[in-house]
């Protein structure tokens, strides 16, 4: 199913002005909408109608979406190497999955997140975050790499994932989350609202209109 509605927002994609189908892309990446994303998407729109000069836009693909292909194969995930330049992870160590639950805990700043912001980064998350290497280590940080391990069907294969770069479009059958637990300073009762990813990318595509009106009538 999620792979249906996120072909369905590919295809309706290809209908929008360029200008959108290049802010879709930056919305499906895995970093975050940033204030320089939005000016390069207003000086599109602008560039669109002749008030600046021609840009190329950068249009929403199937590898930005990282959608599964059509193999019934499964999918099992083997392992996650921390390469270099992932937090204060320490190089080349190997966090090793068993073949039902794996329970991975320790003390704070053990390298949980680390592994964690890892796998939402290749695999599919709603929400990603920034890796940042070591700022404590006195040296230039070096860039962030790690491989993952999987099988799928008979065959075991590696996935070698960078910060900047695609989830992998056989690992986004795992829809990854993470649970945070923090205390409720609203009172006893709070409504928390919670939006699945493909309404959610729409809606991105709305609030950024929203946001240049002079430019989207």
């Amino acid at each position: 199913m999620p792979d249906e509605l996120l072909g369905e927002i590919l295809l309706w994609s290809t209908e929008r002005p360029a200008w959108q189908r290049d802010a879709l892309r930056r919305i499906c990446s895995p970093s975050q909408l940033s204030p320089n994303d939005i000016e390069e998407v207003v000086e599109l729109c602008k560039a669109a109608r002749g008030l600046t000069e021609a840009k190329t836009a950068r249009p929403l693909t199937e590898e930005h979406l990282a959608i599964k292909g059509t193999g019934s194969n499964p999918v099992i995930l083997v392992s996650v190497t921390h390469d270099h330049g992932v937090n204060a992870l320490a190089p080349n160590q190997t966090l090793s999955f068993g073949p039902n639950v794996t329970v991975v805990y320790g003390q704070n700043t053990a390298g949980k997140s680390g592994y964690t912001r890892i796998l939402k980064r290749a695999c599919r998350s709603r929400f990603t975050e920034e890796i940042l290497g070591d700022v404590l280590s006195g040296v230039a940080p070096l860039r962030a790499q790690a491989t993952i391990r999987y099988r799928e069907g008979a065959g075991e294969h590696a996935f070698v994932c960078h910060p900047n770069g695609n989830p992998s479009s056989t690992l986004t059958v795992f829809p990854f989350t993470s649970a945070i637990r923090r205390t409720s300073h609203f009172g006893h009762s709070a409504s928390i609202s919670s939006t699945s990813c493909q309404p959610r990318v729409v809606k991105s595509v709305a609030n950024l209109s929203g946001s240049t009106p002079n430019l989207t009538r």
